[in-house]
């Protein structure tokens, strides 16, 4: 996990510096290699640390965190978009980075039960391909994939759609569309 985040924030900041395209693919291609590696990180550590009886209502506090935390960032980007210019975003996103690693060194590894987080309960360890070839998991799989596959990649492209026109060359206008859709999520 820690690998991830480094690599999150050294990318950010290396696309920051290095705007061509082919180095901006690059680099989110790499951002998107260690993003996909840290959801299943934090639920092995959830899992590890409150057990199975409780994950559910873990997991549940543990998004509405994550969601708050991205609300605050986008917040953070929107104003100082407006003040200092697209700079500021990358600036941040490398703080919430080094947020995320401070809280991470607080976390001790007695606390988490790391047979239970590897999915062994009791001694009996569910392989990964009994987990997969369940049709339920699957379909949530397939649910999720579409949900994120057309949500996410709206934001960005209406903003990039307002660069083009002219409208906002900072990033606000990014970070109040963001805005904007946590607050229709969170109604």
């Amino acid at each position: 996990m820690l690998i991830c985040i480094v690599g999150i924030v050294l990318a950010t900041g290396a696309n920051y510096f290095y705007p061509h395209f082919t180095f901006t693919l690059a680099t989110q291609i790499a951002i998107a290699l260690c993003a996909v590696c840290l959801a299943p990180a934090f639920s092995a550590i959830t899992l590890g640390i409150v057990g199975q009886s409780r994950y559910s209502r873990q997991v549940s506090l543990n998004e509405s965190y994550k969601h708050a935390g991205t609300a605050f960032s986008v917040g953070l980007s929107f104003i100082f978009a407006l003040y200092y210019g697209i700079g500021a975003i990358f600036i941040i996103t490398a703080l919430m980075g080094v947020c995320a690693l401070v809280f991470l060194a607080l976390l001790k590894s007695s606390q988490i039960n790391h047979a239970v987080a590897c999915g062994k309960e009791e001694g009996v360890e569910i392989p990964l391909r009994k987990a997969l070839g369940d049709v339920r998991v699957l379909f949530l799989g397939v649910v999720m994939f579409c949900f994120y596959l057309s949500n996410a990649y709206m934001l960005p492209l209406l903003s990039q759609r307002t660069h083009t026109l002219g409208v906002d060359s900072s990033g606000a206008y990014a970070a109040a569309t963001i805005c904007w859709w946590y607050c229709g999520i969170c109604v």
